[in-house]
C-alpha cells in the first residue's frame, strides 16, 4: 500500500482559494465561509456553500465564480 498523499497546504487569501478549489473537498466550505465573512453576509453561507461544491465539482467554471466575487466586490458596488 502506498503512503496517503500529504494534504496541501491551504490557501491564505480568497482569491487563491478560488483557484484551487478543485484540488481539496474541504476547499468549498472554506471558500463559502470567507465569503460569508468579506460580503458581511452569515446568512448566505448556504448559497455560497452550492456555488463553490458546484465549483469543486466542475459543475460550474472557477472563473465564473472569480468574476462574481470581482463584480460583487467592485468599486460600483454600493452594498457588496
Amino acid at each position: 500500500m502506498a503512503p496517503p498523499r500529504p494534504k496541501p497546504e491551504a490557501p491564505t487569501t480568497l482569491p487563491g482559494i478560488h483557484a484551487r478549489i478543485r484540488e481539496d473537498p474541504s476547499y468549498p466550505g472554506l471558500a463559502a465561509a470567507w465569503l460569508a465573512r468579506d460580503l458581511s453576509d452569515p446568512k448566505s453561507y448556504n448559497g455560497f456553500l452550492a456555488r463553490c461544491r458546484e465549483a469543486w465539482q466542475g459543475l460550474i467554471p472557477v472563473p465564473v465564480l472569480q468574476d462574481a466575487y470581482r463584480q460583487a466586490t467592485g468599486p460600483k458596488v454600493r452594498n457588496p
